[in-house]
């Protein structure tokens, strides 16, 4: 599926038995939904959201969770790019666009040269005169083209807009469709991501074959960074590898600032003998390596160099058991998304030790609660 076959799935309007596209999707967006929670609230029989589901996973839009569906990154990616441009242009004329290769040529062969429409049916890639007419009359009804004096038809300002706006959709879905063995393994947090921007980016891809091909490639880039040039790294790290780990080394003793974010689970994977216990021990005593634990699960994995380079994958990339793809991108566009999201996650974490006592706090209290009983009035 391309593009703008991707649009036209969103805008088409579905049967009694199908739930519109979009409606689908925001309901997945914000929690893991059952088969039968889904039919209960549309009102729908599970075999046809069962028919949508599966089309949307295949799309790679939604995932399956031991919850039930939910929308991943490339879901929560499309859908923003498509809900900001109903905003800015309407629903019924992104529906008009969408649900027509012919209007959408015809409107294009006006922005190139206005015409008549008997000059319109005589061009070979054009639709017959009727769909012409039909077309026209709508599209001033649309207030998207009018006609001049001489009798031609012509784009308005609004349909230049509206053009614009379909054709940056269609370059946006193109990267969510290419970049889709990454961004599906991304969380719904990382809506805001300039998908654009990932045009001409490089991504490396991993399959179950090949399921280190992403740290390699990783841990090669690491260590091809000049440590007397980079003056500050950011990331978010749900797990511990010590070949990656061991890859910043040269940067650690540079003193180049390291600010890494775990989720809090991730004490239990420290590890305690050996070589890997050793490495921890020396990023503990480093100065310029800062840790912090956030009390959740993180969107993606992330790496971000000064102001220069992201590095964007899944979570997890060792022991791939599907397809799963790493970009690298230096576009500022990105690299200002990255930074702004790295400090969210930031601003609700804490040093280990903080987090520690914050928990022995929280576990005392609960305790107390149990041990005391309510007084009632």
């Amino acid at each position: 599926m391309d593009a703008e076959a991707l649009i036209t799935y969103c805008a088409t309007e579905q049967n009694r038995e199908r739930i519109p596209t979009t409606d689908l999707l925001r309901m997945l967006q914000n929690e893991a939904v059952s088969q039968s929670e889904l039919a209960n609230r549309f009102g729908s029989s599970r075999k046809a959201i069962n028919g949508q589901i599966n089309e949307l996973i295949e799309k790679g839009l939604v995932r399956q969770t031991s919850n039930g569906y939910h929308l991943n990154g490339a879901g929560a990616i499309a859908l923003r790019q498509y809900t900001e441009t109903t905003e800015a242009i309407g629903v019924d004329t992104l529906h008009f666009l969408a649900t027509s290769s012919n209007r959408l040529a015809i409107l294009r062969a006006l922005r190139q040269h206005p015409a008549r429409k008997a000059e319109l049916a005589s061009q070979e890639n054009l639709p017959s005169r009727s769909t012409i007419r039909r077309t026209i009359d709508t599209a001033e009804e649309l207030e998207l083209i009018y006609r001049d004096t001489d009798g031609d038809y012509k784009l308005t300002d609004r349909g230049n807009t509206v053009l614009q706006a379909y054709n940056t959709l269609v370059r946006a879905f193109e990267q969510v469709i290419e970049k889709k063995p990454c961004l599906r393994n991304l969380d719904v947090e990382c809506a805001g991501l300039p998908v654009r921007a990932l045009e001409g980016e490089q991504m490396v891809v991993g399959t179950p074959a090949k399921p280190l091909s992403q740290v390699t490639e990783l841990i090669e880039f690491v260590e091809s960074l000049d440590e007397t040039e980079v003056d500050h790294i950011r990331t978010f790290s749900s797990y511990f590898d010590l070949r990656i780990s061991k890859a910043f080394d040269p940067l650690m003793k540079a003193d180049t600032r390291i600010d890494t974010i775990s989720p809090a689970d991730a004490l239990s994977e420290i590890p305690t003998v050996s070589e890997g216990a050793e490495h921890v021990r020396q990023g503990f005593d480093a100065e310029n390596v800062h840790w912090k634990l956030y009390p959740g699960e993180l969107p993606l994995g992330l790496l971000i160099v000064d102001e220069k380079w992201v590095v964007a994958g899944p979570k997890l990339v060792s022991g791939a058991t599907e397809v799963s793809g790493t970009v690298y991108c230096s576009d500022p566009r990105v690299v200002d998304w990255a930074i702004d999201l790295h400090k969210t996650y930031a601003r609700s974490s804490h040093d280990p030790l903080e987090y520690l006592i914050h928990e022995f706090k929280s576990l005392g209290n609960n305790l107390l609660n149990k041990m005391v009983p309510t007084q009632s009035d």
